[in-house]
């Protein structure tokens, strides 16, 4: 029973935090001219930013640097680090691919990342890693677009916490935190470079 519930509300805010924006049409902003007649080009190198989940290591820093600078700067690889007191170091790593361009106010994405995914405490707290993946939207704002806020909806496809709940059979809710051990969210703010 509470599994149909946990589904239905990931499935409604699934829809939301996805589909939504689509109403929102994602224009590119118009784009000036600089010295000499030339465009002006927004920056499409990558991103550096704070904020809280998986992709941000709990609660950390995050980075991505684009592999198609020179051409429409959808495909990013990305590196998160934070630490959390009683563990230590918690990370992640992989690849965003973007499903518009740079210079669109909305930018849909799809992740694929390896990293801590998972805790459990009985006695004492234990981190768990594995793949990760996700689906999120980064929403660019500023004049040149060089600030945006980051969302995520992670869906944890391994981690060895998978492995410890069985093991623990009904005692495992009792102990397990940072909500359900399959879906995770994330929220960040970053900043272009």
């Amino acid at each position: 029973m509470i599994y149909a519930e946990i589904i239905r509300k990931t499935t409604i805010i699934l829809l939301l935090v996805v589909l939504l924006p689509i109403v929102i049409y994602a224009t590119p902003p118009k784009k000036s001219l600089g010295p000499f007649g030339r465009q002006e080009s927004f920056s499409n190198l990558g991103y550096l930013g704070a904020g809280v989940g998986i992709p941000y290591g709990l609660i950390g820093i995050n980075a991505e640097v684009a592999l198609d600078a020179q051409n429409k700067g959808n495909m990013y690889l990305t590196a998160g680090a934070g630490i959390l007191f009683s563990h230590g170091l918690v990370y992640s790593g992989g690849i965003n691919v973007y499903l518009m361009d740079y210079d669109r106010l909305w930018r849909p994405r799809l992740s694929l990342l390896y990293g801590t995914n998972g805790f459990y405490k009985e006695y004492e707290l234990h981190a768990y890693h594995g793949i990760n993946a996700g689906i999120g939207q980064l929403f660019q704002f500023g004049v040149n677009r060089d600030v945006a806020i980051s969302l995520d909806i992670i869906f944890i496809a391994t981690s060895g916490l998978f492995d410890k709940l069985e093991e623990v059979g009904d005692r495992a809710e009792a102990y397990t935190i940072f909500g359900t051990p399959r879906v995770k969210f994330s929220l960040g703010i970053k900043r272009a470079f």
